[in-house]
């Protein structure tokens, strides 16, 4: 197991979108959907979601997060090791583009 300072603030970055989907959650009035605009793989296009689409975001965040944070213990000792600083600022990366995608979401 490895948890740095990366983990850490990857970590703080997760409990953001967390804290950005709870206010969302509780600002959408019930039964309100998300206004999103996707092309749906029945070739519809889609202009919104349920609530409970805001929750995928920190829990897809959260599961990279780990998965990243436990790789050395899977047999990935010896990447990560080699590219410490690169893996780190991966982690970091991928939980912060999540918040970022919260917010604008």
């Amino acid at each position: 197991m490895r948890i740095s300072n990366a983990t850490w603030i990857a970590s703080s970055l997760i409990a953001g979108s967390v804290a950005v989907a709870a206010w969302a959650w509780f600002m959408l009035p019930p039964g309100a959907g998300v206004p999103v605009n996707y092309l749906g793989l029945d070739g519809v296009r889609h202009h919104g979601v349920s609530r409970q689409a805001l929750w995928l975001i920190p829990v897809i965040s959260g599961f990279v997060a780990t998965t990243m944070t436990f790789a050395p213990r899977f047999g990935m000792h010896h990447e990560v090791e080699r590219a410490g600083e690169v893996f780190d600022v991966t982690l970091i990366a991928v939980a912060g583009l999540r918040l970022d995608r919260a917010r604008a979401g």
